[in-house]
This record gives structure tokens, sequence and C-alpha cells, in this order.
């Protein structure tokens, strides 16, 4: 009879969850901004998002529920956070997920669902049509130069440069580092980014996946094209840049502070103003930026349909 009992409530407490999930008139809800029903190579890896938009007068603190094989993304522009607060009505942010093909179960037919924090009472996901529909599809064929190595990784052989499409690395491309005028490397605050996370995660190392890979609390500043959309690239006159294009960098929870030598020529900025104050860019020299962002782009159309993180 106990046991009878046990297995009722469980029972009972699965149907109060899927009440909760699907009843009433969503609190929150999700606009597709990208297809939702796709296929993914155990070997690759695809975005979807979805904008979550408050629909009450209240502040709602919100988190995702996991799902197997699906990662969420937490950098970028608007984009929401592991937890995120919708302050107002009509606030939004944008659920970023990576369904990462190694991982996925053989079909995933769920979510994405988003409870208020500390609860499962209150929870919304899309509607039927929306709803992520992601199956899991054979290994591509890797073009000529690609191979597979450790961690889901492909690396390809980009002359002079490698490509790497699932690596842990420091994103240092619009760093500004601090420099007295006299020192030959200077130290930079870079952007940490993490694996498993489909184009953010693809870069290029001037040194191959054995030598770039992370070790223990070391990672490689590696370059991407992540948050790139709003910079507007110049050419600046020879002078002092920081050249972290594969420095060693140590991460330290979210941050990562990477060593980087100083190199004088010209170089390509992010931004219009050359010079700093007191400070030096984490810049590309202008000869050598075309093969890096050939490179980019070709990691970028091969494995990720042209996907360009913003």
């Amino acid at each position: 009879m106990k046991r009878k009992y046990v297995i009722s409530i469980s029972i009972i407490g699965i149907l109060l969850w899927i009440n909760a999930v699907d009843a009433g008139t969503p609190v929150w809800t999700f606009t597709p901004l990208t297809p939702t029903t796709i296929s993914v190579a155990s070997n690759t890896s695809a975005t979807i998002k979805y904008r979550v938009t408050n629909q009450s007068n209240k502040p709602h603190t919100l988190t995702m529920t996991p799902i197997q094989g699906i990662a969420q993304i937490t950098i970028g522009e608007g984009v929401c956070g592991n937890t995120f607060t919708l302050p107002s009505k009509g606030s939004s942010c944008i659920l970023s997920l990576q369904a990462n093909g190694s991982l996925l179960a053989p079909a995933t037919y769920n979510g994405p669902v988003v409870c208020e924090a500390g609860s499962t009472n209150q929870c919304y996901r899309p509607n039927a049509a929306t709803i992520l529909q992601i199956t899991k599809a054979p290994p591509i064929t890797l073009p000529s130069g690609c191979i597979e190595t450790e961690n889901n990784n492909i690396q390809c052989t980009l002359s002079p440069n490698y490509g790497f499409t699932n690596m842990p690395y420091a994103l240092c491309r619009s760093a500004q580092c601090d420099y007295n005028g006299v020192q030959t490397s200077v130290t930079c605050s870079c952007l940490l980014i993490s694996s498993y996370q489909g184009a953010y995660s693809a870069s290029i190392s001037p040194s191959d996946y054995n030598t770039s890979k992370p070790v223990g609390n070391t990672v490689t500043s590696t370059y991407s094209m992540v948050n790139s959309s709003g910079e507007t690239p110049t050419d600046c006159p020879s002078g002092p840049f920081a050249n972290c294009f594969g420095a060693p960098c140590v991460v330290n929870g979210n941050s990562v502070t990477c060593t980087c030598p100083v190199v004088t020529s010209t170089y390509i900025a992010p931004e219009t103003n050359c010079t700093l104050s007191n400070k030096i860019w984490s810049a590309t020299s202008v000869s050598s930026f075309p093969d890096i962002e050939a490179a980019m782009l070709y990691m970028y159309n091969t494995f990720f349909g042209g996907s360009i993180p913003s």
C-alpha cells in the first residue's frame, strides 16, 4: 500500500507540472526568430532563437528548464542570461539555444520550458507549432583538410591557420590593454567563449588543436567574429598593438586574462579611434587580417550555414 501511495503522489506531481506549463493565458510568450523544426548532424550543432516577452504588468525573473543536448548561450546583445528578469510588460530578451549533435537524444520534441525562478508552478513554453522539434542526423562528411579531434571538435587546416568548431577559447579581438609605452608584452582582459556553443565556439588559431586546446585553467586566445556586428574595422597607421592571436590565457571563473606580445606595424582596430589613452588595442596586423577573416568565414559557411554570431 505504501508503494502505491508513493506512485500516486508522483503521478499527481507530474500532472500538476504539466498543467502549470500549459494552463491559462501565458504570462510570457515565445516568438521564434529561427526555424524550430530542424535536423542536426551528430558532429555539428545548430542555433535556435526565441524572443521571450513579458505579457504582464509585473516583473518576472525566469530560468529555463534544462534539455538534453541543448545549451543556452548567454553572450551577445539582448540575449537572456541563465537567470533573467523581464521588468515590465513588453520587455523581452532573446533565448538563444545551441543544439549539440553529439549530445542530443535521438529526437527532441519539447520545450523550451521557462519558469519563474525557484518555482515550477508558473511555467510556459512555445505553442505546438513553434515548439522545439529536433532530430539527430548522421554525421556530415568532412571537407578535405578537416578531421575530427577529441571533445566533438572538428579541426580544419586552413594555411597558414587552423579552424575549430568546438573549443573553449579567449576572444580578445576588441580588448583594450593597459600600456605604458615601453612594455614588450601586456595583460588583456578578454571574453571567455565556452565549448558546445556552435558558431560562437568556432574560431581560428595560428596553431593546431593539440597546441591550442584548453589545459587545466589555461585557454588560447583565438579569433572569431562573435559580437562583431557593431564594429567599424579601421586600418590604422603603424603603431603598437597587442598581438593576442595564439596567446596563452588564464581562466578565473567567467573572466579570462591573456598575456600578449606588443607588436608595431599597421593594424586593424575594431573602432575608428586608432589611438587610446594609456592603452592599446588587441588587434590584427593589416597584412594577416585577410587570411584570418577568410578562414573564419570558411568555418561559418561550411559548418554553420553562414551563421555569424552577433
